[in-house]
């Protein structure tokens, strides 16, 4: 049989056996967490929509000056990790504009197309 994972006792056990294995799986946990940002960033900050935003007909503008790249990755920088994502959506239900945290501190806000 291939070297693969069983079940998740296997994936424990090469955790706790391997520090370099531990290492590759951070890498690639930050690595795709930053691809993940620069995606949703880019497509922000080119044409103010990400695809799932073309398809409900929203898009992202700046409150304060035109959009910047700064201002897209720092409203996107939730993706990275399920904490930001919580605490963003947390103060969302308690804000009377239902504006994102993280839409508040990058000075940006979604509006209909």
């Amino acid at each position: 049989e291939g070297r693969g994972f069983k079940n998740m006792l296997d994936i424990s056990k090469a955790f706790e056996v391997s520090p370099l294995f531990s290492l590759n799986m951070a890498a690639v946990g930050v690595i795709s967490g930053l691809i993940r940002v620069l995606y949703w960033s880019l497509l922000e900050y080119k044409i103010g929509q990400s695809i799932g935003k073309i398809i409900t007909g929203i898009k992202v503008v700046s409150t304060a000056k035109k959009l910047t790249f700064r201002q897209c990755f720092l409203r996107n920088i939730t993706k990275v990790s399920s904490v930001l994502l919580l605490i963003d959506e947390i103060y969302m239900i308690f804000n009377k504009t239902n504006q994102r945290f993280f839409e508040k501190i990058s000075e940006t806000e979604v509006i209909k197309n």
